[in-house]
């Protein structure tokens, strides 16, 4: 894993405006938003069904 500091102000507005468009396009697609809510977990009792389905890796992939 690596961390990437915008330090560049152009650079930092540019990507917060890019942020911005790619928000307004997922939003307008109905299809995706109703997909990618179906992901969300507000509860515990919601999460336990689904973490058999969950693996984390280590860079190493153990």
């Amino acid at each position: 894993m690596s961390v990437l500091w915008i330090t560049d102000e152009a650079a930092r507005e540019q990507l917060g405006r890019l942020c911005g468009q790619a928000t307004e396009v997922i939003t307008a697609d109905t299809a995706q938003s109703t997909e990618a809510f179906s992901w969300f977990r507000s509860a515990r009792s919601s999460i336990a069904p689904h973490q058999a389905h969950c693996i984390a890796r280590t860079e190493d992939g153990t």
